[in-house]
């Protein structure tokens, strides 16, 4: 490219942002003009190029340098081309489609490890740099300019969607038996909750002894896991939930895992329910969050496992935990009670019962 031909690098931007094209097409440059006089192709370039940088605003990645760092030379500004191709919506949309594990990584770096949303970006760029030829071929561009950009939750939301329209695609289809075995499955989840529940209150959980919080209680019981069951959404969580990994292709993997993903964000008694901080943790939040980690046929370090990750559970922000700290001892004296519950008797009774049950299922599917 010829640096120096500002006629057409203006044009190079305008194939490949609509926000230029309309920027130049509606003559908008002449608003910002400091003078009367027609301003020249290197002025209105430059001016491209902000335009540019707004956009990147709007999907959640912000400019945090100096606008002279970027704009000091055409070089360097053109480096903002080659961003802007490899955050393409369309661009995107293929390499995704076409990677299933860049998606699972790219997922768990939002919501499984401790990368502050600033360093979002730097960490997709990163990724897709190995994923695709293309994307390294402007490697050397990109890296001039990458210390100049952050992220925000604006960034992920459109990251993560354009990871959902991939995976649209995989066929959810669910036969009789299969279905049956899931609504075994939840009866049975249901039944641990409502065990578990019961017995934290003879145990002496801490929680107000009021009849209104007794209600809401039973309400949590009654409610547990029904959005998996009712007739909209009983084929698709059954295909998600019994899905056989071991069997199952890439894109069918990441086509659960969204599934499942998204029950969590709505389902109270999911620790991801709480993560943007919309929906505050009480009482009723803690004892449901903690009976909900008590799976059919559990043990009790499998418990104590899920118990860590629970409290250690980061919000979006990639630093606070979603359960606050000074709600921690209450959380980590009701986890003891749980203990409690895995030596008595009947809750061995109630794991046997399930396992033959199981046994039995299996046995009768051959």
């Amino acid at each position: 490219m010829d640096y120096t031909n500002y006629s057409e690098q203006i044009q190079l931007l305008r194939s490949i942002s609509p926000s230029v094209d309309e920027y130049i097409a509606k003559n908008a440059y002449l608003l910002v003009t400091q003078d009367s006089d027609q301003p020249n192709d290197c002025e209105i370039l430059l001016q491209c190029y902000q335009v540019l940088i707004n956009e990147f605003r709007i999907i959640g990645i912000n400019f945090i340098g100096e606008l002279d760092e970027v704009l000091c030379d055409f070089y360097t500004a053109s480096s903002l081309i080659e961003l802007r191709k490899v955050f393409d919506h369309e661009f995107l949309s293929v390499i995704f489609k076409d990677n299933v594990p860049l998606q699972d990584d790219i997922v768990n770096c939002f919501y499984n490890t401790e990368i502050h949303p600033d360093n979002w970006f730097e960490y997709v760029l990163l990724q897709l740099l190995n994923v695709s030829s293309e994307v390294r071929g402007y490697a050397e561009k990109l890296e001039r300019i990458v210390h100049l950009f952050s992220s925000d939750g604006t960034f992920k939301e459109y990251i993560i969607d354009l990871i959902d329209d991939a995976v649209e695609t995989v066929v959810v289809s669910t036969d009789s038996n299969t279905r049956m075995a899931f609504i075994k499955h939840i009866a049975w989840g249901r039944k641990f909750f409502k065990f578990v529940i019961s017995q934290l209150d003879e145990l002496g959980v801490h929680y107000p002894r009021t009849d209104e919080f007794r209600e809401s209680l039973n309400r949590v019981v009654a409610q547990y896991d029904l959005d998996k069951t009712n007739t909209a959404n009983l084929d698709g969580y059954a295909w998600a939930v019994m899905l056989d990994h071991k069997t199952a292709s890439q894109n069918e993997i990441a086509r659960s895992n969204q599934i499942i993903a998204n029950h969590k964000l709505f389902a109270p008694h999911h620790i991801e329910h709480y993560a943007l901080g919309n929906t505050q943790i009480g009482d009723l939040e803690r004892i449901q969050l903690i009976a909900h980690l008590v799976e059919p046929g559990s043990t009790l370090e499998e418990f104590k496992a899920e118990f860590d990750k629970l409290i250690n559970a980061k919000s979006t922000d990639g630093q606070t935990t979603i359960v606050p700290e000074v709600l921690l001892s209450e959380f980590i004296y009701t986890a003891s009670l749980i203990e409690n519950i895995y030596k008595l008797d009947a809750f061995k009774e109630l794991n046997v019962l399930y396992e033959k049950d199981v046994a039995y299922a299996s046995s009768e599917s051959r």
